[in-house]
C-alpha cells in the first residue's frame, strides 16, 4: 500500500512547491487521490496482497 500510495506523492511535492497555476496544484492534488483510492480498492479487493 506504501509503495503504491508514494510513487504519485513524490511528484505532489515538488508541483506543491512550484510556482505553479492553481489549477495545475488542483490536478497534481486530483491526481493523487485517485492513485490513493485505488491502492484503497485494491488492498479492499485484495486483502491479502497488501
Amino acid at each position: 500500500m506504501f509503495a503504491a500510495v508514494g510513487l504519485p506523492v513524490a511528484p505532489v511535492g515538488a508541483i506543491v512547491r512550484m510556482p505553479l497555476q492553481r489549477r495545475a496544484t488542483q490536478a497534481g492534488y486530483l491526481g493523487v487521490s485517485i492513485c490513493v483510492l485505488a491502492a484503497v480498492w485494491f488492498v479492499t479487493v485484495f486483502p491479502g496482497a497488501g
